[in-house]
């Protein structure tokens, strides 16, 4: 039931141009290509970096809501917050289609 209310209450993501862009956008995007995946994610949190393994479950504008099988906890990150994310299985990590994988020339200048 929580995550039915959690989910109903995400924003949709949409082509942003505030000052978090940089940063929140390739992270959205990552994670949204990654759903029903397991990840370490590592984050800035009070009083320091803090990393968890969790199942993601949805992504918003913003925000990522993910699942701890180990304590049964809804986890909730910003993406702003978010700074590094790690597959768990050497399956995903070793999938060509993942999409931290995939190869795409540098932009043109």
């Amino acid at each position: 039931m929580i995550i039915a209310t959690v989910f109903s209450t995400l924003k949709p993501i949409k082509k942003s141009k505030g000052e978090c862009v940089c940063c929140e956008d390739p992270m959205t995007n990552l994670l949204k290509s990654e759903i029903r995946k397991n990840f370490r994610i590592e984050f800035i949190g009070p009083p320091t970096f803090i990393s968890l393994t969790t199942e993601i479950l949805n992504v918003g504008e913003g925000i990522v809501v993910g699942f701890d099988r180990v304590s049964n906890f809804l986890d909730i990150f910003p993406t702003c917050a978010i700074t590094r994310v790690t597959p768990i299985t050497q399956q995903q990590i070793n999938d060509p289609d993942r999409a931290s994988r995939r190869i795409t020339p540098p932009p043109a200048t």
